[in-house]
């Protein structure tokens, strides 16, 4: 539904609230002991005779009641609402019963939700202390309603997490401890860079947005490489990676579940350093004391070691490129029992 942006919530000197529009005339009468500002075209009151909580369209008209002891504001149709102590979830239109009254809690999974509860809203004597616009803010950050983050909701009963769609449709089982959205694309285009990582029994493990598998849990530790390099670059990959950690050795893992390298190396981070427009970035990995260098390729699914791990230090030193030609080389500066020595190494 259209955003209401003329309503605005009053309170009269009977203490009860109502609504009027931008030119101070009343809409809405001052009936409510509890009322919420507009959003998405709907406001949340409580009814004083019955108890019931409501959501009302702007011109009064009640859109749908509950016996309930919280009903929050609906999106995408459906509401989040708690009643002896469970949660459930309702789709006002058509009054069904999405996910029954039996968790402990439910959330939307949208983690700009997260970011407009606590920066912009807050509970104070039964309506909010300022009328803030969840539309405005979407359309300000470039986000959908629509988007995956609007498309899931975590459940949690008997003190595990699970995730499932609007329509009730399990996607993860209640069986994780944590479950965390990897957010690869900034604007939201692509929802094949999204994955959720999860938590259960101490180890990390990773699955797409259908909930199949991709990564076992069964690690202790995991990254997307998208952490380790600057928001832009990511943009640029036909792949995701991840990397993994089992103890205190590690390897990269695609997203489509292909090992990339081994897990036996005791360090693997990306060198910010290497501030060089090139079309692709570099890891610096570590084994045994010894260090080398892995491309990580922009434009294609190919990688490959630049500098054996062999390495006492690398470090570089510049791009050289030559006239009328759009290839190019890189020098190193490498250091090797005791010794020093000067590399160039073509990328392609």
């Amino acid at each position: 539904m259209e955003q209401t942006k003329k309503i605005e919530l009053f309170s009269a000197d009977n203490c009860k609230f109502g609504f009027k529009d931008e030119h101070g005339n009343g809409v809405i009468p001052c009936i409510y002991s509890y009322a919420t500002y507009f959003n998405n075209g709907y406001a949340l009151v409580v009814d004083d005779e019955t108890q019931y909580r409501k959501i009302v369209d702007a011109t009064g008209n009640t859109v749908f009641a509950l016996e309930c002891d919280i009903l929050m504001h609906p999106r995408q149709e459906k509401s989040i609402f708690r009643k002896n102590d469970k949660w459930g979830l309702v789709n006002i239109i058509t009054k069904e019963i999405v996910l029954p009254c039996e968790y402990d809690e439910i959330e939307w999974f949208d983690e700009y939700d997260r970011d407009i509860h606590e920066e912009k809203t807050g509970e104070c004597h039964g309506h909010l202390d300022h009328d803030w616009d969840v539309q405005t803010y979407y359309e300000l950050y470039g986000i959908d309603d629509s988007t995956v983050f609007s498309l899931k909701f975590l459940v949690k009963k008997d003190e595990k997490w699970g995730l499932t769609d609007p329509e009730g449709e399990v996607i993860l089982q209640c069986c994780y401890d944590r479950i965390h959205m990897l957010t690869m694309d900034r604007d939201n285009s692509d929802l094949s860079r999204y994955y959720f990582e999860v938590k259960k029994d101490g180890k990390y493990g990773i699955f797409d947005l259908n909930g199949e598998l991709i990564i076992s849990c069964e690690y202790d530790f995991i990254r997307s490489i998208r952490d380790e390099t600057e928001e832009d670059d990511i943009h640029n990959w036909n792949e995701v990676y991840f990397i993994v950690g089992k103890g205190e050795k590690y390897g990269i893992i695609s997203g489509g579940g292909k090992e990339i390298l081994s897990i036996e190396y005791d360090n693997i981070y990306k060198e910010f350093e290497y501030e060089i427009y090139l079309d692709f970035d570099f890891l610096m990995v570590g084994k045994d004391k010894k260090w080398g260098i892995i491309i990580m390729p922009h434009w294609s699914l190919h990688w490959d070691w630049l500098l054996d791990c062999e390495y006492d230090e690398i470090k570089y030193i510049d791009k050289i490129e030559y006239i009328d030609d759009d290839n190019y080389d890189l020098l190193f500066c490498v250091k090797k029992d005791k010794k020093w020595e000067i590399l160039i190494r073509h990328p392609w």
